[in-house]
Formats: C-alpha cells, sequence, structure tokens
C-alpha cells in the first residue's frame, strides 16, 4: 500500500478534477523472461436523470509482466465533480498493491451536492475500491465492490467501462 501524493488540479470542461499518484513498495523482482508492459483504466461515473455526469472516479495502471509474474506497476486516481452545479468532493484516496500474480489500483471517494435537492437534504455519491487489477500473464480485470448515492430526491444512475489503453 501506499501514500496518495496530488499531482494535478484543474479543470476538465464542466467541472473540477484532481488526480493523484499511488506509490508502491518495493517486492520488485528481476527475472530474464521476455516482458511486456501494458496501461489501462476502470472508471465508474454518476448520471442525473437528464443523463449529465455529476461525478466520477478512475484508477489508472501501468503494469509489467513476464508470463509467470507481475513485475513492476505505476498507478493513479483520477476524481471529477460537476462544480458548475454544486458539486464538490469531500473526501479521496488511491492506493496500489503488489504482488506476483497482480498489480491493483484501487481509489474510494465521496461527493456532495447541497443545491441539487434544495431546500432537501444534499445529495451524496460514494465510491469503495473502484479497482483495476493488471495480472502476471497480461489479463486486465476492473470492479468497484460498491457505489451509492443518499439524499437523491431525483434519481441518479451509475456507469462503468474498462478500457486497455496499451499493450
Amino acid at each position: 500500500t501506499g501514500t496518495p501524493e496530488t499531482i494535478r488540479t484543474g479543470d476538465e470542461p464542466g467541472g473540477s478534477s484532481e488526480t493523484a499518484l499511488a506509490s508502491h513498495g518495493g517486492n520488485e523482482r528481476s527475472l530474464s523472461a521476455a516482458r511486456a508492459t501494458a496501461s489501462a483504466y476502470y472508471e465508474v461515473w454518476w448520471e442525473d436523470f437528464v443523463n449529465i455526469d455529476t461525478t466520477k472516479v478512475r484508477s489508472n495502471i501501468a503494469w509489467t509482466w513476464n508470463g509467470s509474474c507481475a513485475t513492476s506497476a505505476s498507478g493513479s486516481g483520477y476524481f471529477w465533480w460537476r462544480s458548475g452545479t454544486g458539486w464538490s468532493r469531500v473526501s479521496r484516496s488511491v492506493y496500489i498493491t503488489t504482488g506476483c500474480t497482480y498489480r491493483r489500483v484501487y481509489s474510494d471517494a465521496h461527493y456532495r451536492n447541497g443545491a441539487f435537492c434544495w431546500p432537501l437534504p444534499a445529495t451524496h455519491t460514494y465510491y469503495d475500491n473502484v479497482t483495476v487489477r493488471g495480472a502476471y500473464n497480461g489479463g486486465l480485470r476492473g470492479w468497484v465492490n460498491s457505489t451509492w448515492t443518499t439524499g437523491d430526491c431525483l434519481p441518479l444512475h451509475w456507469h462503468d467501462k474498462l478500457v486497455r489503453v496499451t499493450g
């Protein structure tokens, strides 16, 4: 596991975003077999009742493997919210786990919007373990442990996608 480090904050069309690096410990192995690399991400996002994105979380990974071991990895979390409509980020975290069988990056976040259902209580979206995993053989998986909302007066719905960028 590691400690997240913020590397960029800024604006994306329609909202605000933040990217945080996931650091990893040792456990690097030097093996003589041929190596390959890949990068990928898994993203989960919530939309409002007219299909406009409200919040999103993406876990990014780049890893190297040799057919018998995932030999190295780096990762980051991407956090976005539609700030112009009252959304704000309450918390976020991103971590990486290392091992020979696979390397995994996972991100958590909590967003809040006090204006969405005003004067009713604030609307919240939560993301628990948005995970992307690269395996020893180049295999790729993505999943979210759970994501939910509270206080939404109008229905929100969520989507996800797993994308292999390279390799």
